[in-house]
C-alpha cells in the first residue's frame, strides 16, 4: 500500500479525498509487534474499502518499525517521529498525544485502531478519546478476558461501576 497522496485526485475534491464516504481510520503503530499485528488489518481495511486506512507511525522504535513494515510494503502516511535518545515512556506519551492531536482535528477519522499495551497505543487511544474519535483496540483482553484492559500483567485498569458495566453490555462490549 502506497502512502496517501492528496495530489492523486481521481476527480474528487480535496475534502472527499481526506474524508471519503465512510471516513478514514487511523492505524497507529510505533513498535515492531504493532506493525506485524496491524499490517494484515490495514490490508483488509484497504481491500474492503469501507474506510481509507491511514497508517500513523509514532516511530517509538523507528528502525525496527520500518523493518517490520517493509515486508508488507507499507509506508506510513503520517510519521509523528517521536523517537529520541534516552526517551522515557512519559516523554513518548506526551509527544504522541501532542503530535497526533492536530492530525485528529484535521482528518477527523471515523476510528483510531491501536494494538497491544505499548506507550504508543496508550497515548494514541487517549488522544483519540479526547478528540471524540472512537478507539478500536486489537487484542484488548486477549489473555485476561477483560476488554477494559490491554495489559496481561499488573495493570492500571480501573474496575467498572455497575452502571458502566450495564452500559457496556447494552452496547455489546
Amino acid at each position: 500500500m502506497r502512502p496517501f497522496d492528496p495530489s492523486e485526485s481521481g476527480g474528487t475534491s480535496l475534502q472527499e479525498r481526506i474524508h471519503p464516504p465512510g471516513g478514514s481510520a487511523f492505524f497507529v503503530v510505533g513498535t515492531r509487534p504493532e506493525a506485524i499485528k496491524l499490517a494484515p488489518v490495514v490490508r483488509a481495511a484497504a481491500e474492503q474499502g469501507r474506510f481509507r486506512p491511514v497508517l500513523v507511525a509514532t516511530s517509538q522504535h523507528r528502525e525496527m518499525l520500518r523493518q517490520a513494515l517493509k515486508p508488507f510494503d507499507l509506508v506510513p502516511n503520517i510519521d509523528l517521529d517521536v523517537m529520541t535518545a534516552g526517551q522515557t515512556p512519559t516523554r513518548i506519551a506526551f509527544e504522541v498525544m501532542r503530535r497526533l492531536e492536530p492530525y485528529l482535528a484535521e482528518w477527523r477519522p471515523a476510528w483510531t485502531v491501536v494494538q497491544g499495551d505499548t506507550t504508543s497505543a496508550f497515548a494514541a487511544a487517549v488522544a483519540s478519546f479526547y478528540a471524540g474519535v472512537p478507539v478500536a483496540h486489537v487484542e484488548a483482553g486477549l489473555r485476561t478476558g477483560r476488554l477494559d484492559c490491554g495489559r496481561d500483567g499488573p495493570s492500571l485498569c480501573a474496575d467498572r461501576t455497575r452502571g458502566a458495566q450495564s452500559s457496556s453490555r447494552g452496547r455489546g462490549v
